[in-house]
């Protein structure tokens, strides 16, 4: 069973000596966290019609043109991941004398498996990206797995795309961070935003937004919309996941938390949150104002109808200094 079946295509994808046999990884490869990771990613339907045909060796056969060219990004995240496993224990040995350390001399040091496990967890981290970017770019291709939840549920966000998050927010165009993201994008948007627009013309934005026929008012009202939504939800989600932001953007890691040594501290989470959170704030603000601005009984009327909606005398004449202030995390 499984997608693996000669050395060539270990060294392949992993990168490992000679020495190191596919027997060896074999217990790292099937029934394991990376075979479990591959078929979440996939989908249980599409990874047991591509394993299928990798048993019967008929993956080259014509017709199945489009499985040969997906097996090598599933197959690249799994030898990948096995070979982080193996790294964690492969040095170890079970036996009727309890856990001992094979070749304990020749052993690498400490840092040394630090600094190797880092970089496995950069290349799974990579390979799973590649395997859902190709995934998103061949859905045509995979309908299945495009009607599954694996991909179809990410529809219903004001976001679906990585690249879309990307105009408002550095996350290196990474799909595997926008999903991850989706718990604090889910809070935002059945919260302070819908509190804003109210509930009719939240509906209607996101129902054209997964049927993809949004209109040019619509679209309008995303340009508001979305830097208010990304800047609000990564200030939410920062010190909740293990989000990592650098010059190259924001990541996601959640193979290990060995390498929380080198996370940011605590302080700098906080003061990331606030400068994000701010920034929602203000996004949400100026959206408000667009709203008051330009709704009417025919456009946006849900918000015009609303509470909400103050038209631009009744604004003049208030006299609250902060009345303009809208409390996003409220």
């Amino acid at each position: 069973m499984g997608l693996v079946f000669e050395n060539s295509e270990l060294k392949k994808f992993a990168g490992v000596s000679a020495s190191l046999s596919l027997d060896s990884l074999q217990p790292y490869l099937e029934h394991s966290k990376a075979d479990r990771e591959v078929k979440r990613i996939l989908t249980d339907t599409l990874y047991n019609e591509l394993e299928a045909l990798v048993m019967a060796g008929t993956i080259n056969e014509a017709g199945n043109a489009k499985f040969l060219k997906l097996l090598p990004y599933a197959q690249s995240v799994l030898v990948k991941y096995a070979v982080y496993d193996y790294i964690k224990e492969g040095h170890a040995k079970i036996s009727d004398a309890g856990l001992t350390v094979a070749n304990a001399d020749k052993k690498a040091e400490w840092w040394q498996q630090i600094e190797l496990k880092k970089s496995y967890v950069e290349k799974i981290y990579f390979a799973v990206e590649d395997l859902l970017r190709y995934l998103i770019s061949q859905k045509a291709e995979f309908t299945t797995w495009a009607e599954s939840s694996s991909y179809s549920q990410g529809l219903a966000f004001i976001f679906n795309t990585a690249e879309d998050f990307q105009r408002y927010v550095n996350i290196s165009e990474s799909y595997r961070t926008l999903v991850a993201l989706r718990p604090a994008m889910q809070s935002v948007e059945n919260g302070a935003l819908k509190n804003l627009l109210s509930p009719t013309l939240f509906g209607e934005l996101k129902t054209a937004i997964k049927n993809q026929t949004t209109t040019p008012a619509q679209k309008s009202l995303l340009e508001y919309v979305e830097p208010a939504v990304a800047n609000m939800t990564v200030a939410m989600a920062i010190q909740d996941l293990n989000l990592q932001l650098s010059a190259d953007g924001a990541f996601i890691h959640s193979i290990d938390h060995f390498e929380k040594k080198d996370s940011p501290r605590a302080a700098q989470l906080r003061e990331s949150a606030l400068r994000y959170g701010a920034e929602g704030s203000k996004c949400l603000e100026e959206l408000r104002q667009f709203l008051n601005a330009t709704a009417s009984a025919t456009l946006y009327a849900g918000y015009f109808n609303s509470t909400n909606y103050e038209s631009l005398e009744e604004i003049d004449r208030s006299p609250n200094p902060d009345r303009n202030s809208y409390n996003t995390m409220a």
